[in-house]
């Protein structure tokens, strides 16, 4: 058994005892984190990610950078986008039956799902008017844009706004809900009313960037050379 094999079962061991752990508490009624929910799916989603696909080096799979893997993506993207959309509808007519009300955000979410991919496909399809409307000039202006920015200065701006996002789902669990929070108060003490402490802050951001750097690192083991 090859070092994928070991890490793949490895982490579809520690997805099953996450998930477990959260249906059990769930069933009893207990407090479930928010965060252990994201640290559960984590792992799931790097689970499925490595039994997936395989590397360039050893050459024991497909390859999401080639082409077939490109193919696979989108099968699997425009499927997705079709179950997300019946979930979301099936969500609305469960809680339409249960409650006897719509939830509206819901709502909202299953209404922008449905217009974005149209409204997106006529912009998309302005760029390639030989007089383009105003939206089609707004779409090449806004790849012209994104091309002649750097793979390093992408990698930067989507390192800082995955943190800072982090950090904006993060941090109210710290105002005391159970879970992440419980860690913080731990080890940096209550959070004191009128006096802002940065290192709890701070610590978060790291714990992101730790995620998303072995996140991007396990990618770039599965992809390595892919494109040579």
């Amino acid at each position: 058994m090859n070092s994928r094999k070991v890490f793949a079962a490895l982490l579809g061991i520690g997805s099953l005892a996450l998930l477990g752990n959260l249906a059990y508490r769930f069933s009893l009624g207990l407090e479930v984190g928010f965060v252990e929910i994201l640290f559960a799916i984590f792992f799931l989603l790097v689970f499925l990610f490595t039994i997936t696909w395989g590397s360039k080096k050893k050459k024991d799979g497909i390859l999401p950078a080639e082409e077939l893997g490109k193919q696979i993506q989108n099968t699997s993207y425009n499927a997705s986008y079709a179950v997300i959309l019946g979930v979301m509808f099936l969500g609305l007519v469960i809680d339409r039956i249960a409650t006897g009300t719509v939830n509206v955000t819901l709502l909202i979410v299953f209404v922008a799902a449905l217009v974005i991919p149209a409204l997106m496909t006529y912009v998309i399809a302005q760029t390639y008017q030989i007089t383009p409307n105003l939206w089609g000039k707004l779409a090449n202006r806004v790849m012209e844009l994104n091309a002649s920015v750097s793979k390093k200065t992408k990698s930067r701006v989507q390192w800082i706004f995955a943190i800072f996002v982090g950090m904006f789902i993060i941090s109210p669990l710290f105002d005391g809900s159970r879970g992440f929070s419980d860690l913080l108060t731990y080890l940096f003490g209550e959070p004191a009313s009128g006096n802002f402490n940065p290192f709890p802050y701070l610590f978060t951001a790291v714990i992101i960037a730790l995620v998303i750097y072995t996140a991007r690192r396990i990618e770039k083991a599965a992809t390595e050379g892919s494109r040579k």
